[in-house]
């Protein structure tokens, strides 16, 4: 696995169609690249294909990291390294935790950085800042 980080906007057209097919339709990663291009993202690749993706999202909360990763790629810690790469070019890095999957990931990020992975609880932080996609900076 390597992986590579480049604004979306960079990336060749065929690599921006995997990585959009490579996550939830009503997603928010797919609403944040197309409205923000300029959208820093590290993508893990197998080969020439992609294994899952990660995106920045600077908010005036902090900058919020978001990951999705292909079944096939799963449990073979394509996400925690996609998380521990972004942690070398932002710091803190907040995430925010949907479910027990999610939460066993991040604690373990979190244990290996220490205050420099900030975890929230996805509820609560939406009832007080809104949706992710709607709180980026501009």
């Amino acid at each position: 696995m390597r992986i590579l980080t480049k604004r979306f906007e960079a990336w060749p057209a065929e690599v921006r169609r995997q990585l959009i097919r490579a996550t939830l339709p009503d997603g928010s990663m797919r609403f944040c690249v197309r409205k923000k291009p300029g959208t820093q993202t590290f993508v893990a690749f197998n080969g020439k294909r992609v294994m899952g993706w990660l995106i920045l999202w600077p908010t005036t909360a902090g900058t919020f990291a978001t990951a999705f990763v292909y079944k096939r790629y799963r449990g073979q810690k394509v996400a925690r390294k996609l998380y521990e790469r972004a942690i070398r070019s932002e710091r803190p890095l907040h995430a925010l935790v949907w479910d027990d999957a999610s939460r066993r990931l991040f604690e373990s990020v979190r244990a290996a950085h220490p205050g420099q992975f900030i975890i929230h609880e996805w509820m609560p932080f939406r009832e007080k800042h809104g949706q992710l996609q709607e709180i980026g900076i501009d």
